[in-house]
């Protein structure tokens, strides 16, 4: 399929998907009427305490447009769930044990600006698109794509990141990185084509959390890596070095085809120190010849 061919199928079917503002027979809706978790029943399978209809059947999962919190844990892979439809200000977390997978799309927001927050579990969608914010702290994110989606934010490197895609290039978004001693997890496309400029302006790339990092001056922090010998000059067009947003003391940022990296430089103590010491090391030198 070329691009612009699967552009076009992406865009007729996000025009259905705008269509469905409510849902339709076979969805379920959640009430949180005993808490917060996906794994409450009350009577059996077909029952769950927290939806006002089954779950299970094969339909679209839709949140009130309020403020909830609701928690997914356990794996949902084979209730055949077709579509999500977080709204509101309301944050759905997926911890570890717990796996979302949709068949179809999940539609944040539209109204409101809800958080979908996968802090050890695995989320696993063919869409990942409109308002709100996907928040990925651990665990996985694999088998989507992301259109003119929501803003991301990766917090450390305990997340495993491969959707198949990435074409987030809404003027609303940015996408964020937030490094620990360790670095931070990368974007990993698995496409050969891992790129859609779909959007004619770029978005911005912001990266913190630099000074907590421990390594050496010169190590490289990947933040967009693509497969072995794949290049795509979209990133360049997404991720316009105008708009970062980073502390450029502490490290360079870097896009280009082949992705995106951070190189860490030494703050600048460091490099004074290393400036004084440079011309002392010198004087040694000569004296022992």
């Amino acid at each position: 399929m070329s691009k612009l061919t699967g552009m076009l199928a992406v865009l007729v079917a996000l025009s259905a998907l705008a269509l469905s503002a409510t849902p339709a027979p076979g969805d379920a809706t959640w009430d949180g009427e005993v808490n917060d978790l996906w794994s409450v029943t009350t009577g059996g399978s077909d029952n769950f305490g927290n939806w006002d209809a089954d779950p299970t059947a094969g339909g679209t999962l839709w949140f009130p447009n309020s403020s909830w919190t609701s928690t997914v844990d356990l794996d949902t892979s084979g209730w055949g769930i077709t579509g999500l439809r977080p709204r509101g200000n309301g944050t759905l977390t997926i911890p570890a044990g717990g796996t979302l997978k949709t068949t179809h799309e999940i539609g944040m927001g539209n109204p409101g600006h809800p958080t979908v927050r996968v802090t050890g579990g695995a989320l696993v969608s063919s869409v990942v698109w409109r308002f709100g914010l996907l928040e990925l702290s651990g665990g996985s994110w694999t088998g989507g794509r992301c259109y003119a989606g929501p803003e991301i934010h990766v917090i450390g490197s305990g997340s495993s990141i491969s959707p198949t895609r990435f074409a987030c290039g809404e003027p609303r978004n940015q996408v964020r990185f937030t490094l620990d001693a360790a670095g931070v997890s990368p974007f990993a496309p698995t496409s050969g084509d891992p790129f859609d400029d779909i959007q004619s302006h770029g978005i911005p790339l912001v990266v913190d959390g630099i000074e907590n990092y421990v390594g050496s001056f010169g190590d490289i922090v990947p933040l967009f890596t693509f497969g072995p010998g794949v290049t795509d000059p979209h990133i360049m067009n997404i991720f316009p070095s105008s708009m970062f947003n980073y502390d450029d003391t502490l490290a360079t940022l870097t896009v280009d085809d082949t992705g995106a990296w951070l190189e860490i430089i030494p703050e600048p103590a460091t490099m004074i120190l290393l400036a004084g010491g440079l011309p002392l090391l010198l004087r040694r030198r000569r004296r022992r010849r």
